[in-house]
């Protein structure tokens, strides 16, 4: 939300990830990322919006300040 400004969306996600395995052992997992299930996944014209992947670098970014405690 600081960087997008826009409301998280919480929901499952029917489909084989990493986070199926972690969370199948008790470990919480988070699936977090640009573009969406409408961008053709998978298939030939598969695509993520360039503002998209811009914005979750930011996010990406925010995130591993806060983790090492970069108050700057």
């Amino acid at each position: 939300q600081e960087v997008s400004g826009k409301e998280a969306i919480i929901s499952g996600f029917k489909a084989v990830a990493d986070s199926t395995f972690l969370s199948q052992v008790g470990i919480p997992t988070v699936l977090f990322g640009p573009g969406s299930l409408g961008s053709g996944i998978h298939g030939p014209d598969e695509y993520v919006p360039i503002e998209q992947v811009i914005e979750c670098a930011k996010a990406f970014t925010f995130m591993a300040m806060d983790w090492c405690g970069y108050t700057g």
